[in-house]
């Protein structure tokens, strides 16, 4: 009866240790839990999965601003904050193939990979609320030749004063003739913050 009792305060305890040490080895993992809210900023873009052989493979679409969380790795940028945890691969989709790069993405508790120029890190979401010109730096002289129409999805950042009367606030929104986010300042008050 004793060698029986051994054994099983022995096999929970290696269970114990076990658990432990995987949970430990999680925490280290930067990427494991640490994410932050993001947003997909192309309609209906895709996520994917990775094969075996490293290959992304489609699994799903997404509607333009769907809420997903983007994980993060170990690598910090000059600021110190944590970067994407991200991919280059080849992926495979209607039959061709392409390299791209990908960022781990969660989705309805799901992990998949998506392209990064598609989603953006979001922590507020917004709207134009009036069409706008766009400014590819604080310099109002300036200006892209196309403008973001009234509706546009945009991932807001930092409001930074040019004039005495003039605020630019950086946004980041889907440029579909470069397929693309791109990043760059619209007049303050044409952006709607969402509630």
């Amino acid at each position: 009866m004793k060698s029986i009792k051994k054994f099983f305060l022995n096999t929970v305890f290696i269970l114990l240790a076990g658990a432990a040490l995987a949970s430990a080895q999680d925490a280290l993992d930067p990427a494991f839990e640490n994410t932050e809210p993001g947003i997909m900023m192309q309609d209906l873009g895709s996520l994917w999965v990775q094969n075996q052989n490293g290959v992304m493979i489609w699994a799903a679409n997404v509607k333009r601003g769907e809420r997903l969380e983007i994980y993060l790795s170990d690598q910090v940028d000059a600021f110190g904050n944590l970067l994407e945890d991200k991919k280059t691969a080849w992926r495979v989709s209607n039959g061709e193939s392409a390299k791209n790069d990908f960022v781990r993405v969660r989705y309805n508790n799901t992990d998949y990979w998506a392209i990064s120029n598609r989603v953006c890190k979001a922590f507020k979401t917004g709207k134009i609320s009036k069409a706008c010109a766009v400014y590819r730096s604080l310099d109002l002289s300036d200006v892209r030749i196309n403008s973001l129409a009234a509706g546009t999805l945009v991932c807001i950042g930092e409001s930074f004063p040019v004039t005495a009367k003039i605020n630019l606030t950086e946004v980041t929104f889907f440029d579909a003739p470069s397929y693309s986010t791109v990043t760059a300042y619209v007049l303050s008050e044409k952006v709607a913050e969402d509630q």
